[in-house]
Formats: C-alpha cells, structure tokens, sequence
C-alpha cells in the first residue's frame, strides 16, 4: 500500500489489502486484478486468457496452483516471484534411452519458473502433490532447446543436460523464449564442479548436497536412503519402490512372485522329465538373480531422484 502524504493516524486506519485466498478463486480471472503485494505470483503473465485453447489452459493452471500453492511458498525465498508454472517430465537423456516410460511416477513434476530459479515439485497426477522438491539456479544453466516432439533440453554448465518432457506446446514456445535471455552471459562459463539440479528437504526446504543423507542437518527430518531402497530391491523386485512409496511396486512385486512361482513349476516338471536338477536349478538362478541385481540398481537410481521422507508426506506438509 502505498503511504505517501497520510499521517501517522491515516496510516494505521488505512485498510490493507487482503491476503490471496486461492482455493476461493473459481476462475484464472478473479486473480487478475489483484494488487501485487497480495501474492508472489505474476498472474498476468502465468495466465494467458486469450482464445478458448489458452483459457482452458489457464483454467487447468488455476487448479495445479492450487494444490501448490503452500509448497511453492514454503520455498520461496525473501523477495522472490513466481513468473510461470506448467508441468511435464523432468529426465536425463540416458532414462530416455534405456529406461523411458517406467521412470514416469518418479519424474512427473510441475516446473515453477522464479524470478530467481526453477522449482521443480514432484507430482502423482496434475493434482496431486508428490514426495519431493528439488531446485535448478539459472545461473548454472548454458542452453535451452526445444523439439517439435514437446520437450525441452537444458544443458548446464557441467555439460550435464536434463530434458522436460510432455509440456504444453504453448508453454514450450513461451519458456524458451523466457529462460535463453537469463542464460545468455553463462555461455562461456564451463565448469564442470557446477552444480545442475539440487535436492530440498521436503519439510524446511533446504538444500540437501548428499544424496545417501540419512537426514536433514536443518530441521533433522529422517530420510529413506538409497542404499534401504536397493537391498530390499534386491531381495525381491518392487519391495523398494513399496519402500519409496511407489504403487506401482505393488504390482512389480506380484508379477515377480509370479515369475518365481512358474519358474519353479516349470523346473519340477523338467526335472520330472529327467532334466539334470543341477543345471535347471542354476539356470534359473542365474536368470532370476539377474533381474534382482537390475532392479537393485534401478532403484538405487530411483532413490537418488529426490529425497524421500520417512514419515508421510501428508504429515509432514499438514
């Protein structure tokens, strides 16, 4: 509120803006008009209400933002804004390549671009909050691509590179258009210590550099480890994306069971048929195990995504 020119008694009678309320709001358009200290968020800009197409976008927007809205302003720090937000897949080249489409719970996440940085949030659905956040400084950034196949490729200055996937071709266009110019002094800036995407605890938000940490240093929050996750992989498949809160597991875990049990079956009857039992047996292990020890290292992987807490993150976010 602007104060000029009142007395000290106009001053403290002068009404305050009121506070953003967002589940009130039913539509992008009852945000517009706010005034800009009742909120962080640059809603003229997150929201293009220009055609049908652009309007249900926003209306989309409206309703992600608010699922996210504590989370976001829990990271925020002291004087930053929030400028854009849209949600896709964040993954490596290499999941790309030989992993794909099974990373997808684990790399669903909403891209929250800052006057200050990227805010990525984990996410089951486009409304519903995952278990971790993690953090990407432009500064650290060199490029920024986009394909025609609804991704964009962003290279840091490490040489390291991440790819947002399944983005609204709209939002595409705009996000290139919006991060080149805050990364065009970084391009001759190569350093491979640099750092590409940093890991936040999920209750104070503050970076978390180790990714086997047991724990917060800040606020002491206890974390499941990557190491947890993979002996119970290795154990048996999906045990350790049960242990990571994936359902997903669930599933990994029946068919697993499943494998074993043929197997199994499968060797009696040979066996039955004058198999050499010591050749059957071995054979299976050998191919069992192996899909044990794969999947161990899988899941280590996935464990280093983000970080996992040991207590439910329902809890923990209140």
């Amino acid at each position: 509120m602007n104060t000029e020119g009142l007395t000290p008694d106009e001053v403290n009678t002068a009404p305050t803006p009121q506070l953003l309320d967002l589940e009130s709001a039913v539509k992008p358009e009852d945000l517009m008009s706010l005034p800009v200290e009742c909120s962080p968020y640059e809603f003229e800009q997150m929201f293009n209400l220009d055609g049908f197409f652009n309007k249900r976008l926003a209306k989309s927007k409206l309703k992600q933002l608010q699922v996210l809205d504590s989370v976001i302003r829990g990271m925020l720090q002291e004087g930053e804004r929030v400028l854009y937000l849209t949600d896709g897949i964040k993954q490596s080249s290499l999941e790309q390549l030989f992993i794909g489409w099974i990373m997808y719970y684990y790399n669903h996440n909403a891209f929250v671009f800052t006057s200050e940085r990227i805010l990525l949030i984990h996410i089951t659905g486009k409304q519903k909050l995952g278990k971790f956040v993690s953090v990407i400084n432009y500064a650290d950034l060199i490029c920024v691509k986009s394909s025609f196949t609804g991704s964009l490729s962003l290279k840091f200055r490490n040489k390291k590179s991440v790819v947002f996937a399944r983005i609204a071709g709209k939002d595409r266009k705009f996000l290139k258009e919006f991060l080149n110019p805050l990364i065009a002094d970084n391009v001759d800036l190569i350093d491979k210590r640099a750092p590409s995407i940093t890991n936040l605890c999920p209750a104070c938000y503050e970076p978390v550099h180790l990714k086997s940490a047991p724990s917060c240093n800040h606020c002491q929050l206890e974390y499941k480890t990557p190491k947890q996750a993979a002996l119970r992989s290795l154990l048996m498949p999906g045990l350790g994306d049960i242990y990571l809160g994936s359902k997903l597991g669930v599933l990994e875990l029946l068919f697993m069971l499943f494998l074993w049990f043929s197997m199994i079956v499968g060797n009696l009857e040979l066996i039955n048929e004058g198999e050499e039992p010591m050749a059957v047996w071995i054979g299976t292990f050998v191919f069992l195990g192996a899909i044990h020890v794969i999947d161990a290292i899988k899941t280590h992987y996935t464990a280093t995504k983000g970080v996992f807490p040991q207590e439910s993150i329902t809890k923990i976010r209140g």
